[in-house]
């Protein structure tokens, strides 16, 4: 259930990021955002991670769609204090810190070369 919910969000960024009408169906998905975002608020208000006390690949795949959407909308976490602390928590794990910060880390591009949003040389200023 979990990774189907990460996905719907990864997967509706990828739906739409090779569209030419990107820009408009980007606005239907910042519209649905909040709702798929809210059931993971909701099941972190008394767990550390998704499944409980230990990192799982849950965890991860929905670290990767909270890092995508934010470059769709940097303030899309804004009512998510919840979120927020799970994303700064995954990324100071001491191996994904490291990973982070080294220059094996590729921020960019987040889709295909052609795609109209994540693709490309550099990301959206």
């Amino acid at each position: 259930m979990l990774e189907g919910a990460v996905l719907d969000i990864r997967l509706g960024v990828s739906r739409i990021a090779y569209n030419k009408e990107f820009e408009t169906l980007k606005v239907g998905f910042l519209n649905q955002l909040p709702g798929m975002l809210k059931m993971f608020e909701n099941r972190l208000s008394h767990k550390i991670y998704l499944n409980g006390d230990n990192v799982t690949h849950v965890d991860f795949m929905l670290y990767d769609a909270l890092d995508v959407v934010l470059y769709m909308d940097p303030k899309c976490l804004d009512a998510f204090p919840k979120l927020i602390s799970f994303k700064q928590r995954i990324e100071n794990l001491p191996p994904i810190k490291n990973y982070l910060n080294s220059d094996r880390h590729i921020k960019w591009p987040l889709q295909g070369w052609s795609a109209i949003f994540g693709g490309g040389d550099a990301p959206p200023k």
